[in-house]
């Protein structure tokens, strides 16, 4: 409840588009004020009522009387304009007659004052909707710069993967899981400043193409002291929902903004008879997952084969707080950057293994 709370602040604080949010903040207060005091709302009718003219009328001069007739039954639209015009050789007691025949009534249902309250009603829906859309558009133009720095930081720090020796590319483990992780809490940082929303992000990769097995290679900061699972070993694709259908399916990106929801949702980290939310066992409630792959185009065929080496994953205890619509291509930038880095790393790897293993024979 608290993190939803904390979302909304979010939200309200990405509410910068000036005449957007002015127009929003005023037609909600002139609405509750029109549903609070109705008395804006009121319009005052003015008129002489036959009857009561009827009961003063044997107490009137014909002076009075002539004065009177033509007003009867009509709304009078000015009071003081009436009052002003009666004539002074009237006695003060037939103007206080008069004064007292005009009739008041308040009409609190006209037609104009019901199309106000609509037309506000469609304003005030209108902006806040516009509002609350542009108000993540503005965080991801003020929050475009983690992107800038996913990628600055692998470039800066190329030569420190892999390093040169001999006059070929090595590899230093520590350095890449160093400068990966601190690349990939840029992209968490993103997330979280885009959505309002604690996020969490993570490498996944393909460690055995026969059985098409996943291991985490790199967690950002934040969840990187989560301790590892004891069923790794089963930690398969065909056993992930999200792995399977980006894989099988050859998706785009897959998305789940609530696990507890989501109807035949797999994952192997699920125990099948415990009573605990599937959120609980996760740690999660939403996801989003890129697959960090290029599909090569066959001119011979018309297949697609797709080289994968794994996934790009955010997550987020909070539901809901991703958008196919929005945060789609913010990720994908990332997994195509992370393709070129996991290819070149897995590439160095097999060689140097290929050369550790011909030294031994």
């Amino acid at each position: 409840m608290v993190q939803r709370i904390k979302l909304i602040v979010c939200y309200i604080k990405g509410l910068r588009s000036g005449v957007g949010t002015f127009l929003s903040i005023f037609t909600l207060f002139l609405g509750l004020a029109l549903a609070f005091w109705p008395n804006l709302l009121k319009i005052d009718h003015n008129f002489i009522e036959k009857e009561s003219y009827e009961c003063i009328k044997n107490q009137l001069s014909p002076e009075a009387i002539k004065f009177v007739e033509p007003f009867l039954d009509k709304e009078i639209t000015n009071a003081s304009i009436f009052y002003n015009s009666i004539p002074a050789s009237l006695s003060p007691t037939e103007k206080n007659l008069l004064f007292g025949v005009i009739q008041n009534k308040n009409d609190y249902t006209s037609t104009n004052q019901l199309l106000l309250l609509v037309i506000l009603s469609f304003i005030l829906t209108g902006t806040v909707y516009r509002e609350f859309t542009s108000g993540r558009k503005y965080r991801i133009a003020h929050s475009i710069y983690f992107l800038h720095h996913v990628i600055h930081i692998i470039r800066d720090n190329w030569q420190k993967i892999f390093p040169e020796h001999n006059g070929k590319k090595d590899l230093d483990k520590v350095n890449a899981k160093q400068y990966i992780q601190s690349s990939l809490n840029e992209f968490e940082k993103f997330f979280t400043t885009v959505t309002g929303a604690p996020c969490r992000a993570c490498i996944k990769v393909i460690v055995d193409f026969s059985t098409l097995k996943v291991e985490t290679f790199v967690r950002s900061s934040s969840s990187s002291c989560m301790p590892v699972n004891k069923d790794r070993e089963n930690d398969k694709i065909e056993n992930n929902s999200d792995f399977f259908e980006l894989v099988a399916n050859k998706a785009r990106f897959w998305l789940v903004n609530d696990v507890d929801t989501e109807e035949n949702y797999q994952n192997s980290h699920l125990e099948i008879n415990s009573k605990k939310k599937k959120s609980q066992q996760l740690g999660y409630k939403t996801s989003f997952t890129w697959p960090i792959r290029k599909i090569h185009q066959h001119a011979d065929t018309e297949s697609n084969e797709p080289e994968i080496f794994g996934f790009l994953c955010i997550d987020s205890k909070v539901s809901g707080v991703f958008s196919d619509k929005y945060d789609f291509d913010s990720g994908a930038l990332v997994a195509d950057f992370y393709y070129f880095l996991l290819r070149a790393y897995f590439n160095i790897s097999a060689m140097k293994l290929e050369e550790i293993n011909v030294q031994r024979q």
